[in-house]
């Protein structure tokens, strides 16, 4: 019965001391779980102060859109889709709290050079952190709750 019982413990010391404890996979099945949100719009104000800024769009199936405009959100929700011919257009990766995406805007039949992000997700979604060429340059985009189309 004592060894048994110095089995079961013996096991047990060892399950600790080497293996993964709790938290640490509650983190990681927590990480595979960020995502970006579908329900309404990610918003950067200009920098210089003028209305309007950027804004973007992401669909479960891994496109992106974005526009600028000086348009107030809740109106730009309303005509910023996939189809939507001003729009940028691409695809985005989530890796953990990473996302990566690239979009390119057409212009009367001429693609423009494609704007390339990476950044992470944080705030559960509500804010996207994001950078083009410079890391040091990030730019906020906050998340705002809209019905889209």
């Amino acid at each position: 019965m004592h060894k048994i019982a110095i089995s079961v413990l013996s096991l047990i010391l060892y399950t600790s001391l080497y293996s993964e404890p709790a938290f640490l996979h509650a983190q990681r099945v927590n990480d595979a779980s960020v995502s970006v949100r579908y329900d309404g719009l990610y918003f950067n104000h200009f920098d210089d102060g003028t209305a309007g800024g950027e804004y973007l769009r992401f669909y479960p199936d891994g496109t992106v859109v974005s526009v600028l405009s000086i348009g107030a959100p809740q109106k730009v929700a309303l005509w910023l889709t996939r189809e939507h011919p001003n729009a940028a257009k691409g695809t985005y990766k989530i890796q953990g709290t990473k996302i990566t995406f690239s979009t390119t805007r057409v212009f009367r039949g001429k693609a423009d050079p494609p704007d390339d992000f990476k950044g992470s997700i944080e705030e559960n979604g509500a804010t996207l952190v994001l950078y083009a060429q410079d890391p040091k340059k990030s730019r906020n985009y906050r998340f705002i709750q809209l019905p889209v189309k």
